[in-house]
């Protein structure tokens, strides 16, 4: 099967723009360090589903060391720009000792349409550069 190319993921106000690199809340862009915007990218890809601390390690540090406060500084910096919180998350679902999950329904763009679609989970994701 051939794995279709994203050009944007969507939920709520949220625009995530893979071409351009950036993520909008309304009009505005969101302020996110490079980790942040990949970490994001990788949750949007896998809508509903668990993605592990050792998946996020994987796909967003590559190979580098880095310590669980990295990953959770990075997960506070994503919900601080979506205005999410830890506890009674709207977005970000936190399972404990075992990784994350975005709850909300996320819907992608593909390059073969230009209607929104529900995305596709497990879309292959290059690990971040």
């Amino acid at each position: 099967m051939m794995s279709r190319e994203v050009l944007c993921y969507q939920f709520d106000d949220v625009v995530i723009d893979l071409r351009a690199g950036r993520v909008l809340r309304g009009e505005t862009p969101a302020a996110l360090e490079p980790k942040a915007y990949y970490l994001l990218v990788l949750l949007a890809s896998r809508s509903g589903e668990l993605v592990t601390r050792q998946e996020v390690l994987d796909h967003v540090w590559a190979g580098v060391y880095v310590t669980d406060n990295a990953v959770a500084r990075v997960i506070a910096q994503i919900r601080r720009v979506l205005g999410d919180s830890a506890k009674g998350s709207r977005y970000i679902e936190t399972v404990p000792t075992r990784g994350y999950r975005l709850i909300v329904p996320v819907a992608a763009r593909y390059a073969d349409s230009g209607s929104l679609s529900p995305a596709t989970p497990k879309a292959t994701l290059e690990p971040a550069p």
